[in-house]
């Protein structure tokens, strides 16, 4: 899961440098994109 690692990061970066309304609505499209990762049926490697 190499690529929801960078985009965490690059999350946890985009927040030390964008505005903070900026870095809210990035953080909401994070948690839409890990529920839908949770929601599909096919498990998902390195989940647990």
């Amino acid at each position: 899961m190499v690529g929801i690692e960078s985009s965490m990061e690059l999350s946890e970066a985009a927040k030390k440098v964008k505005k903070p309304e900026v870095a809210e609505a990035e953080k909401e499209r994070q948690k839409k994109f890990m529920e839908q990762l949770r929601s599909r049926s096919a498990p998902v490697p390195g989940e647990k």
